[in-house]
């Protein structure tokens, strides 16, 4: 059984949730995605996103960041930048957290097969760290450094965002909740591609964008691209140009991606 995470955003910040379990089918044979884009850089997005999510390429203070880049059987896709926690020692790691470091810096020098070893480590020891499974799930998912396991990925996915519910519910404040939230949107996201693009279990466009509209309106501006992306093509829901002008204009205002082509979003019509 995999659970289908069913969250609402509440007006003090966090999220709450229901589980709504369905039964998983087996995988159909199909082609395994392409991975043209195998790096992980921890630098920001420098150059905006495309707004054809399926045709192009397209997710404070002293936290570091990490920008996640993978591929899609269409073309590329860049996440937002992750807030990762205290630096900690990579020398010789002990903590989930101190795991994860190392296995970014491995990442970022091309050392995938080090670097996947180090996001296990992160994502099993101690209970684990939410950003060690999201990377762990990742790395599964797209075969960086590993064979690529995609039922395995979506597992390991699925796992950081029931973590970071759990962590909310403790009722974690500060840059604690900040960071734990942003794992959560960004779970809910990656476990959307995963429907969206058959990574892991059965294709289904319309769960995808399910996961999409909740991890939008949370504010991600990655997911309300997407969402924008299928409700202006039909892909996984009604055709709908008027909401999907509304989603990206949400993302063009948080700077989650450039207008340029996008011109008719501001027509009257469609405000």
């Amino acid at each position: 059984m995999f659970g289908l995470l069913v969250l609402t955003l509440v007006l003090s910040g966090y999220v709450s949730y229901t589980l709504v379990h369905f039964a998983q089918h087996p995988l159909a044979d199909r082609p395994q995605p392409p991975t043209k884009s195998r790096n992980l850089p921890g630098t920001r997005r420098q150059q905006p996103r495309s707004a054809e999510m399926e045709t192009q390429a397209h997710p404070s203070g002293s936290i570091p960041t990490i920008t996640i880049h993978h591929s899609t059987e269409d073309g590329d896709i860049e996440c937002r930048p992750l807030a990762l926690g205290a630096e900690g020692d990579t020398t010789h790691p002990q903590t989930p957290d101190e795991y994860l470091q190392l296995g970014i810096k491995h990442h970022e020098a091309n050392r995938l097969e080090e670097s996947v070893r180090c996001f296990e480590r992160s994502a099993k020891e101690q209970g684990g760290c939410g950003v060690g499974m999201l990377m762990y799930g990742l790395s599964l998912r797209h075969g960086w450094g590993c064979p690529r396991n995609e039922k395995s990925g979506f597992h390991w996915l699925k796992k950081a965002a029931e973590l970071a519910i759990t962590d909310l519910e403790k009722g974690k404040q500060g840059v604690d909740a900040i960071a734990i939230r942003s794992e959560l949107i960004l779970a809910i996201y990656e476990v959307g591609q995963s429907f969206y693009q058959g990574w892991g279990v059965p294709k289904d466009k319309k769960m995808g964008v399910s996961y999409f509209q909740v991890a939008a309106r949370l504010g991600d501006p990655d997911a309300q691209q997407s969402l924008a992306f299928c409700l202006a093509h039909g892909k996984g829901c009604k055709k709908d140009r008027k909401e999907a002008a509304r989603w990206y204009r949400a993302a063009v205002s948080q700077g989650g991606i450039s207008d340029v082509g996008l011109a008719w979003i501001y027509k009257d019509k469609y405000q």
